[in-house]
């Protein structure tokens, strides 16, 4: 069901929750597109796409990702280790076998030349009564930056992973409220960010949770975004 925004114009709140849906689809792309190649070293346990974020243009991007040995569990070294990260180039040696190439490719195609991936890319700014504020956007996160003034030192918040919001030292969880419902005129956003806000029927399913008392939450079908300090 489409909603209208009202009359106030947008908020960040609005805009994370029309973001994110569109970037779980665009996610469930790339899982797809990742499962669909072989790595071609025994060093290599996997190979991940994902998108790499710019001001101007989005990339897709390639993570090898190393396979875990035995010396690495000795040395409690389980986590993702990363070999090598590079832009996706077709002509480029590459570190993978394609197990369908027709699919990969199509596949690869309709993610690059989604709305998604083509229109996220802005960086505007906007004031308040009482604030300026920096609002950078890509397919990557979306980072609004409340600049510094004589109340307050320079904060930012910034969005990605489709479930972590980022806090900045100084912010604090009130301060991330008071930004999620700042007004955001209309001309900061892309026509595609417009159109995807007027698809957010609740604009309070969204959640704002310290990362240290997430193990506290119960089951909900709320969408929760973990604050985390960057």
């Amino acid at each position: 069901m489409e909603r209208k925004i009202s009359e106030k114009g947008y908020t960040l709140r609005e805009l994370i929750l029309a973001v994110r849906n569109e970037y779980l689809k665009e996610l469930a792309k790339l899982e797809e597109l990742s499962s669909l190649v072989i790595p071609v070293s025994r060093r290599v346990d996997r190979i991940e796409f994902k998108f790499s974020g710019g001001l101007k243009t989005t990339e897709l991007k390639c993570d090898v990702i190393k396979r875990i040995n035995k010396l690495d569990e000795l040395l409690n070294r389980t986590n993702k280790i990363i070999l090598t990260s590079f832009e996706y180039e077709p002509h480029r040696m590459i570190p993978y076998i394609r197990k369908d190439i027709d699919r990969f490719e199509d596949l690869k195609d309709e993610i690059t030349s989604s709305d998604y991936f083509n229109h996220m890319n802005n960086v505007s700014s906007f004031e308040t009564l009482s604030d300026e504020y920096l609002l950078q956007t890509n397919a990557e996160e979306i980072l609004l930056t409340r600049m510094e003034n004589k109340y307050h030192s320079q904060q930012h918040i910034v969005f990605r992973d489709g479930d972590s919001l980022y806090l900045s030292d100084n912010t604090e969880i009130a301060d991330v409220y008071n930004m999620l419902n700042v007004d955001i005129p209309e001309n900061a956003l892309t026509g595609y960010q417009r159109e995807i806000m007027k698809q957010v029927e609740n604009p309070f399913a969204l959640r704002v949770v310290d990362v240290r008392k997430a193990d506290e939450l119960e089951d909900t079908n709320s969408i929760v975004v973990l604050a985390k300090r960057k």
